[in-house]
């Protein structure tokens, strides 16, 4: 159900859905597929998918160290202001009277067979060997901050 492919692509699927990300270029994740299961995946199939040559002329650069590289034009999974994409951000930061500007990295990740109930708040949750819960950790070094963002993914199950 979890497939982590050269620890760079993640690829959650149940027979019914596929949904890929991957760690870029820049070290933050990319957005690439989510709709219809795809079935097993090679890691050329996924470097085809996340392909990405960049056309966006006049756009602001991530990094001199990545001359071609932008964010632009490129899906976040987890975007943030101020790292050159113009977007809106999925989190804004303040500490006292400053903002921040976290740019998040991937750091590494965990898989679980448990989805827990939570009470505390709407949330799905399952039995065990019912999911797979994916958690990816990104750190933003700056500013010594860590983000845990958790995907999980269902088991189909038929019933007559």
């Amino acid at each position: 159900m979890i497939d982590i492919i050269s620890k760079k692509y993640f690829h959650l699927h149940n027979g019914e859905i596929s949904y890929l990300f991957y760690v870029m270029e820049n070290g933050q994740l990319g957005h690439l597929y989510y709709g219809k299961d795809l079935g097993t995946l090679t890691e050329s199939d996924l470097k085809y998918i996340a392909l990405h040559n960049n056309k966006a002329s006049g756009t602001v650069k991530y990094s001199p160290d990545i001359p071609k590289f932008t964010l632009a034009d490129r899906m976040q999974e987890y975007p943030t202001y101020g790292t050159s994409d113009f977007r809106e951000g999925a989190i804004s930061i303040e500490c006292g009277d400053e903002i921040l500007y976290p740019d998040f990295k991937y750091y590494d990740y965990q898989i679980n067979n448990i989805k827990s109930r939570n009470l505390d708040m709407p949330a799905s949750y399952a039995e065990d060997d019912e999911s797979q819960t994916l958690t990816v950790n990104l750190v933003d070094e700056e500013h010594k901050l860590h983000l845990a963002l958790n995907y999980t993914i269902l088991k189909i199950v038929m019933q007559l």
